[in-house]
């Protein structure tokens, strides 16, 4: 545990012997971990979160996206687009929830949208399996806030 957190703040992911799996870093998972429990399956209150610390989340939390997005490009990558995916619209309800236009939110938004478009695709239907694929509720209480992001990033 300890030494997977050291690891993902060097930036450095391990090789993966050409597997594609779920790879994140720790940084990565505990950011999109804690915004599933609270915004998805709401096993968790908001609590209070000093709003340096919340920028200093939300910015770890892009710049592990954006290394293992960097991977995805790789020939012989082993990051799973779907897991990918996955983190990008947990933080993209984040920001919604939070009702914030920002920079921030425009950069989840849009690797929804790049996923989208390397995927093909188009539907909400769709991107709702793809996230059923990795973790999600088959009885999304929320579903229409999970439209509404979905329609947010699709057409920007």
């Amino acid at each position: 545990y300890v030494f997977s957190h050291t690891r993902s703040m060097s930036g450095k992911l391990p090789p993966s012997n050409g597997r594609q799996r779920f790879r994140t870093t720790w940084c990565g998972i505990q950011v999109a971990a804690n915004m599933y429990l609270h915004h998805v399956v709401r096993m968790t209150e908001p609590g209070f979160l000093e709003q340096r610390a919340h920028h200093y989340m939300m910015h770890l939390f892009r710049r592990e996206l954006s290394q293992l997005t960097a991977r995805l490009e790789e020939p012989d990558s082993d990051i799973n687009r779907d897991f990918l995916f996955w983190h990008y619209f947990l933080g993209a309800i984040h920001m919604y929830k939070n009702d914030e236009e920002s920079p921030t939110a425009e950069f989840f938004y849009q690797g929804i949208c790049d996923w989208s478009k390397a995927t093909g695709v188009t539907e909400w239907a769709d991107a709702w399996a793809a996230l059923r694929g990795v973790s999600w509720p088959a009885e999304y209480p929320d579903e229409l806030t999970g439209q509404s992001v979905w329609e947010r990033a699709r057409y920007r």
